[in-house]
């Protein structure tokens, strides 16, 4: 019951970090319970950021040095 429980909480953590650097939550939340969350974070941290999320904080970035 608590590895079940441990799943959960890795499965989540894989989806949400997968989502805050511009990639499907859900997919790899679920990709996460089917392999291994250990096993899909390492996968996701090879793969990195999106180009659409980099260029999102650097347009963050700019905007926020370039105020007059």
């Amino acid at each position: 019951m608590e590895i079940l429980i441990l799943l959960v909480i890795f499965m989540t953590a894989v989806g949400y970090w997968a989502n805050s650097w511009g990639r499907n939550g859900w997919l790899w939340g679920i990709a996460a319970a089917i392999f291994s969350p250990l096993l899909t974070g390492i996968v996701l941290l090879i793969m990195g950021k999106t180009i659409q999320k980099k260029a999102e904080e650097i347009n963050t970035i700019n905007s926020l040095t370039n105020k007059n």
